[in-house]
């Protein structure tokens, strides 16, 4: 995710999926961007992801198919596998439209993972768009931010956490290719620091 420097690719105060309305622009990449929202029933703030259906490598479809892997294996918290969040989910790829809840089930969630809210196309059709939770500051911004150096324990929890999200990866059968301390995001304001 770099800087604020180009332009948006849609307008600010975009109803998304008759629930999210997006307020700025935080970011973007490779991919397309991302902006900051707030369910207008909850006023809980969220992250939305905008790509392009015409890009020429869509890459927001498959990151969707990765969270509904993930979140697919939570362990909830007594051990057992479960599979709540495919069978709580709609899904029609075809449609571009999912909803990760029903009937106001809440699908389990693989910790160091953000919630998936929506995934759909806006804008009749021109974009993609994954709603979800909004996350904190990346790894790079932190590390700035102390002055480069980080003490020995902070890079012992890290090391041990991210080693955790990588091994649930595989353990889904997926293998991240772009890991990088500017794509790694830091959750401190509600699960405790948890990468």
């Amino acid at each position: 995710m770099s800087g604020l420097v180009s332009s948006p690719m849609i307008t600010t105060e975009i109803l998304v999926a008759g629930q999210w309305l997006i307020k700025q622009k935080i970011g973007s990449g490779s991919f397309g961007e991302i902006y900051e929202a707030y369910d207008i029933h909850t006023n809980q703030r969220v992250a939305v992801k905008i790509e392009s259906c015409d890009s020429k490598y869509p890459q927001l479809v498959e990151e969707h198919k990765v969270y509904i892997s993930i979140h697919g294996h939570a362990k909830p918290s007594n051990g057992t596998i479960t599979n709540n969040y495919h069978s709580s989910s709609k899904h029609t790829y075809g449609g571009r439209h999912h909803h990760t809840t029903d009937g106001g089930m809440e699908p389990s969630i693989m910790p160091g993972f953000p919630k998936i809210y929506w995934f759909g196309s806006i804008e009749s059709g021109k974009f993609h768009a994954l709603v979800m939770e909004l996350l904190g500051d990346s790894l790079e911004t932190l590390y700035n931010r102390c002055n480069r150096k980080f003490t020995l324990k902070t890079v012992l929890q890290l090391s041990f956490q991210l080693i955790d999200r990588i091994e649930q990866q595989h353990k889904c059968g997926w293998l991240h290719r772009d890991i990088k301390p500017v794509s790694t995001t830091i959750n401190t304001f509600i699960t405790n620091n948890t990468v």
